[in-house]
């Protein structure tokens, strides 16, 4: 046997750029992207697609963002047998449901060919054993079998947590392993089955590409790697916008920077699939503009900074000056049409036991009835310092916090 398959992941078309001169709607350079992505389809010769999560960035798209994906469906369509969608957490399940209205279309209501899988059939699978997570089909004489893993909220694990019986420490991590325990049980599978995992999860060994949900991607949603590493020939992630590879775990990233501080690689994860060896290409996209920081302290001085802003035409600038900084007509950088944000940094000389000490005054006056107020404590004080030696500082206030909102959520369900 030997195929080609598709991976990509975390396309949150919709994402606007917020900047000085209003939003930046990105279309242009989402479609140019598609239209590449397309081409990567097309000379592959792909057998299937697997799109792991955050397809739009709002629950409510806009009808543009909804036309851009379901276009990109329209195209792709012919080109390959299968084309595999989980929700992200970015996602509505409902939304996403919608789409099968175009599935039954495309196809004239012949087998589907678009499956799209969310947290809604997730649920109904736990309760009643229907909408299993899974797809099998052939591929010339050889089995392919996908297991499909959406979102899962932190609230509904702890619901499972007590379902199952799970250390609640470590419940939204094991519930993912009880599931696909449970799933695989169900399965009498040849040993020539090449089996594929799909999910929209962050591991505890991922590095964060920096422009993701803070509600999302802290301790709590953490998953171990050995919690779902089973027998899998490969594993496609989504929800961390960074491509990286861990064994035969692979997070595509997003496929186009998403926001400043991603200015790093973007693309989608090409597999060539031999005999059951899977050999992994990432290909990265170029159809977007870069989201570039130009820090006034390293490029030294203002003439070296407008070189950079003049050399980066084409892509989008954020500035960082400082309140130390030499005199700087603003005016003069914001005329640059590139540049989109400044922003201005005061000396730091702030005592961190001091704002330690505040964190602790405020933790003990705390009303822990109000669960709104715990959220917008803990978020506040995760802001405290961007300093990873200061945050480990802080860390045990803000799990004390995290403690007491777990408990109004367990009261709650």
């Amino acid at each position: 046997m030997s195929f080609n398959f598709i991976h990509l992941s975390d396309l949150h078309l919709g994402k606007k750029i917020k900047s000085l001169k209003g939003d930046i709607d990105r279309y242009d350079e989402f479609y140019n992207t598609f239209k590449e992505i397309e081409y990567i389809i097309k000379q592959s010769k792909c057998e299937f697609i697997i799109v792991s999560g955050d397809i739009f960035h709002n629950k409510l798209p806009s009808l543009e963002a909804e036309e851009l994906f379901i276009n990109f469906l329209i195209n792709i369509y012919e080109l390959v047998n299968y084309i595999f969608i989980i929700s992200g957490n970015h996602d509505s399940d409902l939304k996403l449901k919608n789409l099968n209205t175009y599935n039954k279309i495309l196809n004239k209501f012949s087998n589907k060919k678009i499956i799209i899988y969310t947290f809604i059939d997730l649920e109904e699978y736990f309760n009643n054993n229907s909408n299993a997570p899974y797809f099998e089909f052939k591929i010339n004489d050889n089995n392919v079998l996908i297991i499909l893993v959406p979102f899962i909220e932190y609230r509904l694990g702890l619901k499972f947590h007590q379902i199952f019986d799970i250390e609640k420490e470590y419940s939204y991590s094991k519930l993912h392993s009880i599931l696909l325990n449970k799933i695989l049980q169900e399965k009498i599978l040849n040993k020539n089955t090449l089996k594929i995992l799909v999910m929209h999860v962050m591991l505890d060994e991922v590095n964060l590409g920096s422009s993701e949900s803070p509600l999302c991607t802290n301790d709590i949603y953490k998953v171990l790697s050995n919690d779902i590493v089973f027998d899998f020939n490969y594993i496609a992630l989504g929800h961390i916008h960074r491509y990286q590879k861990i064994n035969n775990i692979h997070y595509s990233g997003s496929i186009l920077p998403l926001d400043f501080g991603e200015d790093y690689p973007h693309g989608i994860i090409l597999n060539k699939v031999d005999h059951n060896l899977i050999t992994s290409e990432f290909i990265e996209l170029k159809s977007h503009k870069r989201l570039i920081t130009l820090d006034l302290k390293k490029t030294e001085n203002i003439n070296n900074l407008i070189k950079q802003i003049e050399d980066n035409k084409n892509s989008y600038i954020k500035i960082k000056i400082y309140d130390n900084s030499e005199s700087i007509d603003i005016q003069k950088l914001i005329n640059f049409e590139n540049v989109i944000k400044i922003e201005k940094f005061i000396k730091e000389d702030k005592n961190l036991s001091n704002q330690t000490y505040e964190l602790e005054n405020q933790i003990n006056t705390l009303d822990f009835s109000n669960v709104l107020q715990v959220y917008e404590m803990y978020y506040k004080e995760l802001k405290i310092s961007k300093n990873e030696k200061d945050l480990e500082k802080i860390k045990p206030k803000l799990k004390k916090i995290l403690n007491k909102l777990e408990e109004l959520i367990n009261k709650e369900i």
